[in-house]
């Protein structure tokens, strides 16, 4: 698809995804309830999507409903179009990995508490894109290589409205690549909409 945008594709979120994915790729999403709770539970009461959260142990229903949740979903479901919808309120993020939602739910939560200089332990909110799209473009290829584990891409919504960051570990940290989504009737490229 060749936009008014100077040639650059642009296309709904799930057309990304659907191009974007290998067949042994899995495509998850964790939100953040805090920020989205109608993103998150949306996913399990009207979509049938199982959330698993990124808290250790029993939650009280309070804590539930502010909790990072992950939600393992295919690539094809309406879900990502509601996804899309809520972006630019840096309430989640896309992950694409190979592995089940077993080990990827344990190295989440592996790289969910951090050590402080001091030695305090504190909640790394990597689910949060305002932070991600901070922190990625820091890290050294050792420190991609252990944040990313399993996980192939992560898809995070950028600065600039209707454009994702498709971001992966290589030999020197992390690629980011931009990709312009197509919202509604609107394409959307570098901030500016086309008619």
């Amino acid at each position: 698809m060749v936009s008014e945008s100077g040639g650059m594709s642009v296309w709904p979120i799930r057309a990304l995804l659907r191009r974007a994915l290998s067949a042994r790729d899995r495509l998850y999403v964790v939100v953040d309830a805090a920020r989205d709770q109608e993103l998150a539970f949306t996913a399990r009461d009207r979509f049938g999507l199982k959330l698993e959260t990124l808290f250790e142990g029993d939650l009280s229903p309070e804590l539930d409903h502010v909790a990072p949740h992950l939600i393992s979903v295919d690539a094809q479901s309406a879900y990502l179009d509601l996804f899309e919808e809520h972006l630019g309120r840096s309430a989640g993020i896309l992950l694409v990995s190979e592995a089940k939602t077993k080990p990827v739910r344990a190295h989440l939560r592996k790289i969910f508490v951090v050590t402080d200089e001091e030695g305090e332990e504190l909640f790394f909110r990597y689910y949060d894109p305002r932070v991600l799209r901070v922190y990625l473009p820091t890290c050294t290829a050792s420190e991609a290589s252990e944040f990313f584990g399993p996980i192939r891409r992560i898809w995070v919504e950028s600065q600039t409205p209707g454009v994702m960051l498709v971001c992966a570990p290589d030999r020197t940290g992390v690629r980011i690549d931009d990709r312009p989504l197509k919202t509604g009737d609107r394409a959307t490229v570098a901030g500016q909409s086309s008619p």
